[in-house]
């Protein structure tokens, strides 16, 4: 295995901690990612998510946010954007106020197709609103 030299003065690499700037969601958004499995690759292909033991018709909800809009677990709701709507139950789960995530494939019609990143990965994530259905 060969030794990595970089342009520097003393041949090895630079780095520099980064913090990107804290993405502003509009009032009432979410960025919302689809869950494939254990790995970005894999999918989950049960009724059952093994991982978060959470049903594929789950929306995953921070309890912060669940708490802000008065959310249970179970409780149906509905994410919506300019690409369509995906109903779904609430499932409480340990993840990052101001996110959600749905399962792959059920969310994709939240999802622009073709949407890619410099490096041509597809984008998973969308901005939606969440409307509980009473």
């Amino acid at each position: 295995m060969g030794i990595w030299n970089f342009p520097t003065p003393e041949g090895k690499a630079n780095f520099a901690p980064l913090s990107p700037a804290p993405l502003e969601l509009p009032d009432g958004y979410f960025l919302v990612a689809t869950r494939r499995g254990k790995q970005f690759n894999s999918m989950v292909q049960e009724n059952k998510d093994a991982i978060t033991g959470a049903v594929r018709e789950a929306i995953l909800i921070s309890p912060i946010d669940a708490e802000k809009l008065d959310l249970k677990n179970g409780d149906i709701v509905i994410l919506k954007n300019e690409l369509g709507e995906l109903q779904g139950q609430i499932c409480i789960a340990a993840i990052k106020p101001g996110n959600l995530q749905v399962h792959w494939p059920e969310g994709n019609v939240l999802i622009e197709r073709g949407k890619r990143s410099q490096a041509g990965v597809p984008d998973y994530n969308a901005l939606v609103s969440l409307e509980k259905k009473y």
